[in-house]
């Protein structure tokens, strides 16, 4: 099968018909089968095939070995991701290193899986509170992919919700402002968006209520009261809301969504996820 698409890639490449590319060593039937995954070719075969268009058997094998390392990274970039989160939301600091030891070995392979690497050493160092100590190569190499995005992707707006902290407050008041003028059709947004973007929301508020600055909110506010009203979003709910009071003075309701939390088996988000004192 695999052998039958990169024929195909070839041919069209080398825009010729099923005909031409056929030439003498096969029938245009059996070839045509080929490439739909139809028909197995004999090696001989193909190698006279790819001799007869001054092409090198090795060549196209090492391409074929290369997609297939490609997909089984690609794989491997899933199963992270999923570890990743769930590591992440359940504070398990020592899984997180395994992860990053395991992802460390192919980080310089693709751009997704650096990506990886960067969310992980960024989530071990948030959970330790240790976020000086990430270096400044890291930190660098994230700004970069950040900034030289053409359009935000899901993937550079995880990065930014998990460095946020990196960026002097003007690049993210910025970056945020572009975030959320982008996407301010909610409903439009799949769920995975949603989540990502309620992340940035509720770090945002967090940055801006620990640094005392006066920021308008109102695109943030508006986003998170747009989101569904389902299980998924009640935490980036209640966390504005929190961060509302915080902002109005309101102490007291701000207490109660602590408590509230705490009594209903949160603590551990608390912890880390929101600044527990508003009185500041």
């Amino acid at each position: 099968m695999k052998i039958g698409k990169e024929l195909k890639r070839v041919r069209k490449s080398m825009r010729l018909s099923q005909t031409e590319m056929a030439g003498g060593v096969l029938s245009t039937s059996y070839y045509s089968k080929i490439e739909r995954g139809l028909n197995d070719i004999q090696t001989q075969d193909l190698i006279d095939l790819l001799k007869q268009h001054g092409l090198r058997a090795s060549a196209f094998l090492e391409r074929l070995e290369d997609e297939d390392n490609e997909n089984d990274l690609a794989h491997k970039n899933l199963m992270w991701q999923k570890q990743l989160q769930d590591a992440y939301y359940h504070q398990q600091i020592e899984r997180l290193e395994d992860l990053k030891t395991e992802i460390r070995k192919y980080k310089d392979q693709s751009q997704n899986t650096f990506n990886l690497y960067a969310l992980v050493v960024f989530s071990i160092a948030s959970l330790k509170k240790q976020i000086n100590q990430i270096s400044e190569n890291i930190k660098q190499r994230v700004r970069q992919i950040v900034f030289d995005s053409d359009e935000w992707s899901e993937s550079t707006l995880q990065i930014f919700a998990m460095t946020m902290m990196i960026y002097d407050p003007e690049d993210m008041d910025i970056l945020v402002n572009s975030i959320f003028k982008s996407y301010r059709n909610v409903s439009n947004l799949s769920g995975r968006l949603q989540e990502i973007i309620s992340a940035i929301a509720v770090n945002y508020l967090a940055n801006v209520y620990v640094q005392g600055r006066k920021v308008n909110l109102k695109l943030v506010y508006h986003f998170i009261s747009e989101l569904p009203e389902i299980p998924r979003n009640a935490f980036a709910k209640i966390i504005a809301n929190y961060y509302h009071y915080c902002f109005d003075g309101k102490n007291e309701e701000a207490d109660q969504i602590i408590e509230f939390m705490k009594s209903n088996g949160m603590s551990h988000l608390i912890k880390n996820f929101i600044v527990e004192n508003c009185h500041l």
